[in-house]
């Protein structure tokens, strides 16, 4: 198991610290930096991850469902682990412009919580 698949190993099986993550990668710290508070609350983390993706929601709808192809994408992976980091290196480094280590807490949330289902499913809706 590669270094990659560990960490998602670890989103999956550890909610809390998947979410962190996320967070952590959107809201670094430098090394002057002290940090004053904890992180917020499981709940909290998942209200402004909801957020955040509604936000980008546009963005990840071209970039994931019509150009990388979710639908087509998802089928040629036996695995959840590959599946995420094919997600990550292939499509969401490109699309968000972020290092490939942080959007594997993002694309481990995406695909755990079910929101590319939703998002590619309205992607091909008629209404959309």
């Amino acid at each position: 198991m590669n270094d990659a698949e560990k960490i998602i190993q670890l989103y999956l099986t550890d909610e809390t610290k998947m979410y962190q993550d996320w967070f952590q990668a959107l809201n670094p710290t430098d090394d002057d930096t002290v940090p004053f508070a904890q992180f917020p609350k499981l709940e909290t983390l998942k209200k402004r991850f909801q957020k955040w993706f509604e936000t980008q929601r546009p963005v990840l709808q071209q970039k994931v469902c019509q150009e990388w192809g979710y639908a087509k994408q998802k089928k040629k992976f036996q695995q959840k682990q590959s599946f995420i980091i094919a997600l990550s290196i292939d499509c969401l480094a490109i699309a968000l412009s972020l290092p490939t280590t942080n959007t594997i807490a993002i694309a481990t949330i995406l695909v755990a919580e079910g929101y590319l289902e939703d998002l590619c499913s309205s992607a091909n809706s008629p209404s959309s």
